[in-house]
Protein backbone atom coordinates (compact mmCIF):
# COMPACT_ATOMS: atom_id res chain seq x y z
CA UNK A 1 0.00 0.00 0.00
CA UNK A 2 0.75 3.63 0.28
CA UNK A 3 2.43 3.74 3.66
CA UNK A 4 5.21 0.84 2.98
CA UNK A 5 5.95 2.50 -0.12
CA UNK A 6 6.81 6.06 1.56
CA UNK A 7 8.83 4.22 4.41
CA UNK A 8 10.94 2.86 2.08
CA UNK A 9 11.31 6.44 -0.10
CA UNK A 10 12.05 7.99 3.27
CA UNK A 11 14.96 5.15 3.75
CA UNK A 12 16.78 5.81 0.52
CA UNK A 13 16.05 9.76 0.95
CA UNK A 14 17.76 9.09 4.67
CA UNK A 15 20.50 6.66 3.32
CA UNK A 16 21.70 8.80 0.45
CA UNK A 17 21.54 12.22 2.73
CA UNK A 18 23.73 10.30 5.48
CA UNK A 19 26.68 9.36 2.92
CA UNK A 20 26.19 12.66 0.99
CA UNK A 21 27.32 14.28 4.80
CA UNK A 22 29.65 11.18 5.39
CA UNK A 23 31.74 10.98 1.88
CA UNK A 24 31.15 14.72 0.39
CA UNK A 25 30.16 17.75 2.77
CA UNK A 26 32.52 16.48 5.82
CA UNK A 27 35.60 17.23 3.30
CA UNK A 28 34.62 19.66 1.48
CA UNK A 29 35.78 23.04 1.63
CA UNK A 30 32.99 25.14 2.19
CA UNK A 31 31.05 23.49 5.39
CA UNK A 32 28.82 26.47 5.04
CA UNK A 33 25.80 23.92 3.81
CA UNK A 34 26.81 21.21 7.04
CA UNK A 35 24.03 22.66 9.85
CA UNK A 36 21.32 23.25 7.14
CA UNK A 37 22.35 19.06 6.11
CA UNK A 38 22.05 17.85 9.56
CA UNK A 39 18.81 19.59 10.75
CA UNK A 40 16.97 18.61 7.54
CA UNK A 41 18.53 14.87 8.35
CA UNK A 42 16.93 14.89 11.77
CA UNK A 43 13.50 15.58 10.49
CA UNK A 44 13.61 13.04 8.36
CA UNK A 45 14.85 10.57 10.89
CA UNK A 46 12.18 12.28 13.73
CA UNK A 47 9.59 10.64 11.28
CA UNK A 48 11.53 7.02 11.22
CA UNK A 49 12.40 5.06 13.87
CA UNK A 50 12.99 2.21 11.85
CA UNK A 51 15.24 4.66 9.66
CA UNK A 52 17.04 5.65 12.70
CA UNK A 53 18.11 1.67 13.69
CA UNK A 54 19.56 1.80 9.92
CA UNK A 55 22.07 4.43 10.87
CA UNK A 56 22.56 2.88 14.35
CA UNK A 57 23.71 -0.18 13.01
CA UNK A 58 25.99 1.12 9.83
CA UNK A 59 27.41 2.89 12.73
CA UNK A 60 28.51 -0.11 14.42
CA UNK A 61 28.36 -2.93 11.97
CA UNK A 62 30.70 -1.15 8.72
CA UNK A 63 34.08 -1.72 9.64
CA UNK A 64 35.34 -0.23 5.76
CA UNK A 65 33.56 2.87 6.74
CA UNK A 66 33.70 3.12 10.34
CA UNK A 67 32.14 6.51 10.39
CA UNK A 68 32.09 7.02 14.27
CA UNK A 69 36.53 7.14 13.80
CA UNK A 70 36.11 9.09 11.13
CA UNK A 71 33.87 11.84 11.75
CA UNK A 72 34.11 11.85 15.92
CA UNK A 73 38.04 11.62 16.45
CA UNK A 74 39.49 11.89 13.04
CA UNK A 75 38.77 14.89 11.68
CA UNK A 76 39.78 18.12 12.28
CA UNK A 77 37.21 20.20 11.73
CA UNK A 78 35.10 21.14 15.14
CA UNK A 79 31.89 22.18 12.93
CA UNK A 80 31.88 19.15 11.72
CA UNK A 81 32.32 16.72 14.59
CA UNK A 82 29.83 18.59 16.32
CA UNK A 83 27.00 18.05 13.55
CA UNK A 84 27.42 14.65 13.62
CA UNK A 85 27.59 13.96 17.39
CA UNK A 86 23.87 16.06 17.46
CA UNK A 87 22.68 13.83 14.98
CA UNK A 88 23.52 10.50 17.03
CA UNK A 89 22.22 12.05 19.50
CA UNK A 90 18.81 12.52 17.94
CA UNK A 91 18.95 9.19 16.76
CA UNK A 92 19.41 7.93 19.81
CA UNK A 93 16.43 10.02 21.26
CA UNK A 94 14.30 8.89 18.72
CA UNK A 95 14.92 5.25 19.38
CA UNK A 96 14.76 5.57 22.98
CA UNK A 97 11.83 6.97 23.03
CA UNK A 98 10.55 4.19 20.40
CA UNK A 99 11.52 1.48 22.87
CA UNK A 100 9.41 2.89 25.85
CA UNK A 101 6.55 0.67 26.11
CA UNK A 102 3.08 2.69 26.93
CA UNK A 103 3.17 3.42 30.69
CA UNK A 104 7.16 5.19 29.73
CA UNK A 105 8.95 2.27 31.06
CA UNK A 106 11.42 0.57 28.59
CA UNK A 107 10.26 -2.25 26.69
CA UNK A 108 13.78 -3.63 26.10
CA UNK A 109 16.07 -2.90 28.77
CA UNK A 110 19.65 -1.74 26.63
CA UNK A 111 21.65 -3.67 29.37
CA UNK A 112 19.32 -6.64 28.40
CA UNK A 113 17.31 -8.52 25.57
CA UNK A 114 13.81 -8.26 25.21
CA UNK A 115 11.23 -11.03 25.45
CA UNK A 116 11.76 -12.20 21.40
CA UNK A 117 15.54 -12.37 22.41
CA UNK A 118 16.48 -8.64 20.47
CA UNK A 119 18.61 -6.31 21.99
CA UNK A 120 18.59 -2.39 22.25
CA UNK A 121 19.53 -0.73 19.00
CA UNK A 122 21.46 1.71 21.18
CA UNK A 123 23.44 -1.01 22.69
CA UNK A 124 26.09 -2.06 19.72
CA UNK A 125 26.38 2.43 19.73
CA UNK A 126 27.63 2.14 23.54
CA UNK A 127 29.63 -0.79 22.72
CA UNK A 128 31.48 0.72 19.27
CA UNK A 129 31.91 4.44 21.16
CA UNK A 130 33.54 2.70 24.63
CA UNK A 131 35.88 0.35 22.29
CA UNK A 132 36.68 4.02 20.71
CA UNK A 133 37.92 5.09 24.06
CA UNK A 134 41.56 4.28 24.34
CA UNK A 135 42.04 6.04 20.94
CA UNK A 136 41.05 9.12 22.13
CA UNK A 137 44.89 10.48 24.02
CA UNK A 138 46.14 9.94 20.71
CA UNK A 139 43.78 12.87 19.22
CA UNK A 140 43.31 14.47 22.30
CA UNK A 141 42.65 17.49 20.17
CA UNK A 142 39.49 16.14 18.55
CA UNK A 143 38.39 14.16 21.18
CA UNK A 144 35.27 16.11 22.61
CA UNK A 145 32.46 15.41 20.48
CA UNK A 146 32.96 11.46 21.23
CA UNK A 147 33.11 12.12 24.70
CA UNK A 148 29.82 14.21 24.73
CA UNK A 149 28.21 11.52 22.83
CA UNK A 150 29.40 8.93 25.58
CA UNK A 151 27.94 11.56 28.39
CA UNK A 152 24.52 12.29 26.02
CA UNK A 153 24.18 7.64 26.51
CA UNK A 154 25.09 8.00 30.29
CA UNK A 155 22.94 10.71 30.99
CA UNK A 156 19.44 8.92 30.23
CA UNK A 157 17.92 5.73 31.66
CA UNK A 158 19.27 3.60 34.47
CA UNK A 159 19.86 0.79 32.30
CA UNK A 160 22.26 2.13 29.73
CA UNK A 161 24.37 3.05 32.39
CA UNK A 162 24.29 -0.11 33.37
CA UNK A 163 24.94 -1.11 30.34
CA UNK A 164 28.17 1.51 30.08
CA UNK A 165 29.12 0.18 33.52
CA UNK A 166 29.42 -2.84 32.88
CA UNK A 167 31.81 -2.52 29.51
CA UNK A 168 34.20 -1.08 32.04
CA UNK A 169 34.00 2.25 30.99
CA UNK A 170 35.24 3.55 34.23
CA UNK A 171 38.40 2.15 33.75
CA UNK A 172 38.81 3.30 30.27
CA UNK A 173 38.21 7.20 31.35
CA UNK A 174 40.26 7.08 34.50
CA UNK A 175 42.98 5.31 32.10
CA UNK A 176 42.13 8.37 29.68
CA UNK A 177 43.17 10.81 33.30
CA UNK A 178 46.11 9.45 34.56
CA UNK A 179 47.88 8.19 31.53
CA UNK A 180 50.33 5.34 31.15
CA UNK A 181 51.77 5.32 34.47
CA UNK A 182 48.67 4.58 36.32
CA UNK A 183 46.50 2.99 33.71
CA UNK A 184 44.14 0.96 35.65
CA UNK A 185 43.46 -1.83 33.30
CA UNK A 186 46.88 -2.40 31.99
CA UNK A 187 46.42 -0.18 28.59
CA UNK A 188 43.23 -2.44 28.00
CA UNK A 189 40.10 -1.33 25.81
CA UNK A 190 37.09 -0.67 27.82
CA UNK A 191 35.45 -3.68 27.66
CA UNK A 192 38.86 -5.71 29.87
CA UNK A 193 40.06 -7.16 26.34
CA UNK A 194 43.60 -6.10 25.11
CA UNK A 195 43.63 -5.56 21.49
CA UNK A 196 45.45 -4.57 18.65
CA UNK A 197 43.78 -0.90 19.34
CA UNK A 198 44.59 -0.14 22.78
CA UNK A 199 48.60 -1.64 21.82
CA UNK A 200 48.54 0.74 19.15
CA UNK A 201 48.05 3.88 20.82
CA UNK A 202 49.92 2.73 24.18
CA UNK A 203 52.75 4.80 23.61
CA UNK A 204 53.31 8.12 24.95
CA UNK A 205 50.31 7.93 27.13
CA UNK A 206 51.32 9.91 30.05
CA UNK A 207 52.47 12.84 27.62
CA UNK A 208 49.38 12.50 26.20
CA UNK A 209 46.98 12.32 29.04
CA UNK A 210 48.81 15.76 30.49
CA UNK A 211 47.67 17.66 27.36
CA UNK A 212 43.55 15.77 27.13
CA UNK A 213 43.71 17.52 31.20
CA UNK A 214 44.38 21.09 29.11
CA UNK A 215 41.47 20.17 26.73
CA UNK A 216 37.80 20.97 25.80
CA UNK A 217 37.70 17.08 25.89
CA UNK A 218 37.92 17.12 29.87
CA UNK A 219 34.60 18.50 31.00
CA UNK A 220 32.49 15.95 29.28
CA UNK A 221 35.10 12.72 30.62
CA UNK A 222 34.76 14.08 33.75
CA UNK A 223 31.08 14.41 33.80
CA UNK A 224 30.71 11.03 32.09
CA UNK A 225 32.91 9.48 34.92
CA UNK A 226 31.07 10.97 37.98
CA UNK A 227 27.66 10.88 36.26
CA UNK A 228 28.80 6.60 36.39
CA UNK A 229 30.46 6.58 39.36
CA UNK A 230 27.30 8.33 41.57
CA UNK A 231 24.58 5.83 40.52
CA UNK A 232 26.51 3.48 42.09
CA UNK A 233 27.19 2.94 45.70
CA UNK A 234 29.79 4.89 46.96
CA UNK A 235 30.72 1.50 49.28
CA UNK A 236 30.49 -2.07 49.14
CA UNK A 237 28.18 -3.76 50.81
CA UNK A 238 28.51 -5.38 54.56
CA UNK A 239 26.28 -6.47 57.04
CA UNK A 240 26.33 -3.03 59.05
CA UNK A 241 25.49 -1.50 55.81
CA UNK A 242 23.89 -3.48 53.21
CA UNK A 243 23.27 -0.55 50.78
CA UNK A 244 27.13 0.60 50.90
CA UNK A 245 25.51 3.59 51.97
CA UNK A 246 23.17 4.71 49.54
CA UNK A 247 20.74 5.56 50.63
CA UNK A 248 22.43 8.16 53.19
CA UNK A 249 24.44 9.98 49.80
CA UNK A 250 20.90 9.68 47.97
CA UNK A 251 19.38 11.87 51.22
CA UNK A 252 22.01 13.84 50.93
CA UNK A 253 21.39 14.68 47.06
CA UNK A 254 24.89 13.51 46.09
CA UNK A 255 24.00 10.26 44.55
CA UNK A 256 22.41 9.61 40.53
CA UNK A 257 19.38 7.87 40.47
CA UNK A 258 16.56 6.20 42.76
CA UNK A 259 18.35 2.70 42.98
CA UNK A 260 22.01 1.87 42.73
CA UNK A 261 23.98 0.06 39.91
CA UNK A 262 26.85 -2.47 39.82
CA UNK A 263 30.10 -1.13 40.18
CA UNK A 264 33.07 -3.54 39.84
CA UNK A 265 35.27 -3.30 43.46
CA UNK A 266 38.39 -2.87 41.60
CA UNK A 267 37.04 0.19 39.69
CA UNK A 268 35.70 1.41 42.62
CA UNK A 269 39.00 1.07 44.06
CA UNK A 270 40.65 3.12 41.11
CA UNK A 271 38.46 6.29 42.01
CA UNK A 272 40.15 6.37 45.15
CA UNK A 273 44.10 5.68 44.79
CA UNK A 274 45.05 9.46 44.63
CA UNK A 275 46.14 8.98 40.73
CA UNK A 276 42.39 10.55 39.69
CA UNK A 277 42.43 12.66 42.31
CA UNK A 278 45.65 14.29 42.17
CA UNK A 279 44.84 15.07 38.45
CA UNK A 280 41.93 16.64 38.83
CA UNK A 281 43.50 18.84 41.70
CA UNK A 282 45.91 20.12 39.69
CA UNK A 283 46.02 24.28 39.11
CA UNK A 284 46.30 24.03 35.60
CA UNK A 285 43.29 21.89 35.49
CA UNK A 286 39.17 23.30 35.66
CA UNK A 287 37.25 20.37 37.02
CA UNK A 288 33.64 21.47 38.81
CA UNK A 289 32.97 18.10 39.16
CA UNK A 290 36.10 16.98 41.02
CA UNK A 291 34.40 18.66 44.50
CA UNK A 292 30.59 16.82 44.12
CA UNK A 293 32.48 13.38 43.22
CA UNK A 294 34.78 13.78 46.66
CA UNK A 295 31.83 14.78 48.48
CA UNK A 296 30.16 12.04 47.06
CA UNK A 297 32.59 9.14 48.59
CA UNK A 298 33.38 11.02 51.82
CA UNK A 299 30.28 11.15 52.76
CA UNK A 300 29.99 9.27 56.38
CA UNK A 301 33.65 8.40 55.92
CA UNK A 302 35.88 9.75 57.11
CA UNK A 303 39.16 7.53 55.66
CA UNK A 304 38.39 8.43 52.18
CA UNK A 305 37.54 12.26 54.13
CA UNK A 306 41.22 12.62 55.53
CA UNK A 307 42.83 10.98 52.01
CA UNK A 308 41.35 13.29 49.96
CA UNK A 309 41.68 16.51 52.18
CA UNK A 310 45.38 15.64 52.98
CA UNK A 311 45.84 15.79 49.03
CA UNK A 312 43.93 18.96 48.64
CA UNK A 313 45.73 20.60 51.10
CA UNK A 314 49.16 20.01 50.03
CA UNK A 315 48.56 20.61 46.34
CA UNK A 316 50.34 23.55 44.98
CA UNK A 317 52.24 24.33 48.40
CA UNK A 318 54.75 26.12 46.36
CA UNK A 319 52.15 28.59 44.36
CA UNK A 320 50.55 31.74 45.59
CA UNK A 321 47.25 30.11 46.07
CA UNK A 322 45.82 26.51 46.15
CA UNK A 323 44.30 25.22 42.57
CA UNK A 324 40.62 26.68 42.96
CA UNK A 325 39.18 22.62 42.49
CA UNK A 326 41.14 21.97 45.72
CA UNK A 327 39.81 25.06 47.50
CA UNK A 328 36.59 24.06 46.79
CA UNK A 329 36.93 20.50 47.50
CA UNK A 330 38.42 21.06 50.99
CA UNK A 331 35.29 24.02 51.69
CA UNK A 332 32.60 21.40 50.06
CA UNK A 333 34.26 18.52 52.47
CA UNK A 334 34.23 20.43 55.28
CA UNK A 335 30.87 21.48 54.89
CA UNK A 336 29.16 18.26 54.85
CA UNK A 337 26.42 17.68 57.49
CA UNK A 338 27.28 13.84 58.00
CA UNK A 339 28.86 14.28 61.71
CA UNK A 340 31.92 14.32 60.69
CA UNK A 341 32.44 18.40 60.60
CA UNK A 342 34.61 18.53 63.39
CA UNK A 343 37.32 15.78 62.36
CA UNK A 344 37.12 17.33 59.04
CA UNK A 345 38.49 20.74 60.53
CA UNK A 346 41.15 18.68 62.61
CA UNK A 347 42.52 17.51 59.28
CA UNK A 348 42.38 20.34 57.02
CA UNK A 349 43.91 22.12 60.26
CA UNK A 350 46.73 19.96 60.85
CA UNK A 351 47.81 19.89 57.14
CA UNK A 352 47.60 23.09 56.05
CA UNK A 353 49.73 24.28 59.39
CA UNK A 354 52.51 21.36 58.21
CA UNK A 355 52.28 23.45 54.75
CA UNK A 356 52.68 26.39 56.56
CA UNK A 357 56.05 25.22 57.40
CA UNK A 358 57.29 23.82 54.10
CA UNK A 359 56.09 26.12 51.77
CA UNK A 360 58.30 29.33 51.24
CA UNK A 361 56.77 33.07 52.67
CA UNK A 362 56.61 34.55 49.20
CA UNK A 363 54.48 31.29 47.68
CA UNK A 364 52.03 30.79 50.85
CA UNK A 365 49.23 28.47 49.35
CA UNK A 366 48.23 26.63 52.75
CA UNK A 367 48.93 29.60 54.45
CA UNK A 368 45.99 31.71 52.61
CA UNK A 369 43.73 28.20 52.99
CA UNK A 370 44.37 28.43 56.48
CA UNK A 371 42.82 31.85 57.17
CA UNK A 372 40.24 31.11 54.73
CA UNK A 373 38.96 28.10 57.17
CA UNK A 374 39.47 30.09 59.85
CA UNK A 375 37.50 33.03 58.80
CA UNK A 376 34.49 30.62 57.54
CA UNK A 377 34.10 28.28 60.25
CA UNK A 378 34.20 28.84 63.99
CA UNK A 379 34.79 25.39 64.71
CA UNK A 380 38.35 25.82 62.74
CA UNK A 381 38.52 28.74 65.10
CA UNK A 382 37.94 26.98 68.23
CA UNK A 383 39.90 23.99 66.96
CA UNK A 384 43.17 26.60 66.46
CA UNK A 385 42.62 28.15 70.60
CA UNK A 386 42.80 25.10 72.13
CA UNK A 387 46.07 24.83 70.45
CA UNK A 388 47.62 28.60 70.01
CA UNK A 389 50.26 27.99 72.60
CA UNK A 390 51.64 25.09 70.58
CA UNK A 391 51.29 25.80 66.99
CA UNK A 392 51.99 29.62 67.30
CA UNK A 393 55.49 29.39 68.06
CA UNK A 394 56.58 26.51 66.35
CA UNK A 395 55.26 27.26 63.15
CA UNK A 396 53.99 30.47 62.46
CA UNK A 397 56.00 32.80 63.95
CA UNK A 398 59.30 32.64 61.45
CA UNK A 399 56.75 33.12 58.63
CA UNK A 400 56.32 36.95 59.41
CA UNK A 401 53.94 39.03 61.65
CA UNK A 402 50.68 38.91 58.87
CA UNK A 403 49.68 35.65 59.68
CA UNK A 404 50.30 36.22 63.59
CA UNK A 405 48.07 39.02 63.60
CA UNK A 406 45.54 37.39 61.69
CA UNK A 407 45.29 34.90 64.30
Amino acid sequence: GEEPGLGARLLIALQMGVRIFVETLAHAKEKKSVLQWTDALQRGFTESPSCCRWLLRELCSSAEKQWLRQLLLECTIADVRTAFSSLIAHVVLVVRDNEKGQEGEPAIAPALVGSGGEESSILPLMRAIVQLLPEALSHWRTTQQLLETLYDLADSEAEERQALLDMRTLSALIELLVGEADAPNGGRGGDGSGGADAQQHRPKKSKMAERLLLAPSLVPLVRTLSKLSRSCAPRESTEEEPDGGWEAVKCAGLAEGEAPLHMQSAERSLLLDGALFGRLLRGDVESKEAPELAAFYSWGNLQVSENLLQLACVQGGDLLELPRACEELIEKLIALNDGLHVARISIAMTALLNGTEQAPRYRPAPTKQLLRLLNDFPTARAWLATRLDRVLPSRLLPRGADLDREL
